[in-house]
């Protein structure tokens, strides 16, 4: 009985006093697996519901640690490149990886790192690019909607029916669709100039130079 009684009472100052059992200690059940391999340059991730998480590099015997993550995606897996992009007779390592993917948005993401370090290289936003060096106009007239884009000095013209869309905008807009790709040690970007979600007028391939910076811009009919 006396035992009983002490029971209750350590019970009892426990819950007045707002203590609780020590809560169990966090899973560190993580699953670490290879996403791609490029020569000596491994990419690892942690596995979780819909992507992989905190990205580990592995490159010539050296290991970092990033705060990205990448959805797991067949059609867009994780890209692992080398290549010399600033022409400094030393290749860099490229990683392109899926940030985003759903209904009318596709987004991957870039990031250019020293292969001496695996220091991060700062890289111009192309979208920033676009969106102060752009200009789009959007005409309606005799069922038609004629659309311009300027971009420097190159211009594209196009006009759909205007029955197409039940609203359109006031300007073609960039970001939803976003693309990179390394070709014969040359970085280029591509966004896609959207109307709606499911309804892209051009498409515009910006190149970079040695510096990191867009050089060149392409509007590209699709």
């Amino acid at each position: 009985m006396l035992v009983k009684k002490t029971i209750a009472f350590i019970i009892l100052a426990l819950s007045v006093c707002g203590c609780t059992a020590p809560d169990k200690e966090p899973s560190t059940n993580i699953t670490k697996v290879e996403l791609v391999k490029r020569d000596s340059t491994i990419l690892y991730g942690n596995k979780g519901i819909e992507n992989y998480s905190a990205l580990l590099l592995a490159h010539n015997g050296m290991e970092k640690s990033f705060d990205w993550a990448t959805m797991m995606d067949e059609q867009y897996p994780p890209v692992l490149e080398e290549a010399d992009l600033n022409h400094d007779g030393t290749n860099e390592v490229v990683v392109i990886l899926l940030k985003a993917k759903r209904p009318g948005v596709m987004q991957q993401e870039l990031h250019v790192l020293n292969a001496n370090d695996l220091s991060e290289v700062a890289v111009e936003d192309h979208i920033a690019y676009i969106k102060n060096t752009a200009k789009s106009v959007l005409v309606h007239g005799d069922g038609m909607v004629r659309i311009t884009l300027e971009l420097g000095e190159k211009k594209y013209e196009k006009q759909y029916n205007e029955t197409l869309l039940p609203d359109w905008p006031d300007a073609i807009y960039f970001g939803p669709m976003i693309t990179y790709a390394v070709t014969d040690n040359q970085l280029t970007a591509t966004a896609l100039g959207a109307v709606s979600t499911t309804t892209y007028a051009m498409s515009v391939r910006l190149d970079y130079d040695e510096s990191f910076k867009i050089h060149n811009a392409t509007i590209e009919e699709i």
